[in-house]
């Protein structure tokens, strides 16, 4: 089965016409329903990785871009 048509009707994104279709070949291949049972299974630990993953601190970074360190009135007018 088309690995595309599995992840759209895991994800809810297949029409009316297309999931009564999806779910009578599911019903009637185990095969199928191995491979639905794995996509959902790596979704679940893809997300799961990815939620434990930490979240690097932006703060400093951001706060030099937004506010940058003022220079000394002498190096914008130097003497002539």
């Amino acid at each position: 089965m088309n690995q595309k048509l599995i992840q759209s009707y895991v994800d809810n994104q297949l029409s009316e016409v297309e999931r009564t279709n999806f779910e009578k070949a599911l019903s009637d291949s185990p095969a199928l329903q191995r491979e639905v049972e794995s996509y959902k299974s790596l979704k679940a630990a893809i997300r799961s990785a990815s939620l434990t993953e930490p979240i690097p601190n932006l703060q400093p970074v951001l706060a030099n871009i937004a506010r940058p360190k003022r220079a000394a009135w002498i190096a914008k007018f130097p003497p002539s």
